[in-house]
């Protein structure tokens, strides 16, 4: 009876902790993929991108406890495969630029961020259903 409690809070955070992934891979795949950094005068504070990232990593340190260390470690590998690219786009987003050079630089940061969110979030929402899977009592 304890632990019934422990096993619903924890499907509960992985429930939860889903939606925040498959949002902040729309918002993300939006930013990096459709607009190409582009922000029109927006704080990068305000990018829904950036907004939808931190509230994803704010509510996993936040509940860790309830997630598996499989599923942490993937966070932390994908945070840490995303943040040299994230950076990346937001600098150089705004910039418009003839120099060939400089095109082909924003260029291949763009594909490196398009990249660490095409595997790390399918990972992790991978991990998770599976997650959720086992608690339901499934294979």
């Amino acid at each position: 009876m304890r632990f019934s409690k422990l096993h619903e809070k924890r499907a509960d955070v992985i429930q939860i902790f889903y939606r925040l992934l498959v949002e902040a891979e729309k918002e993300s795949r939006s930013f990096v993929v459709d607009k190409q950094g582009r922000r029109s005068q927006e704080q990068i504070a305000d990018v829904p991108a950036v907004a939808k990232l931190y509230e994803l990593w704010s509510f996993a340190d936040i509940h860790r406890i309830y997630l598996p260390a499989s599923i942490c470690s993937l966070l932390e590998a994908f945070n840490t495969a995303l943040g040299e690219p994230l950076a990346h786009a937001l600098s150089y987003g705004d910039i418009d630029c003839s120099d060939d050079t400089f095109r082909q630089e924003k260029q291949v940061g763009f594909m490196k961020a398009y990249d660490a969110f095409r595997q790390g979030i399918p990972a992790a929402r991978k991990a998770l259903e599976q997650e959720i899977r086992k608690m339901l009592g499934e294979n």
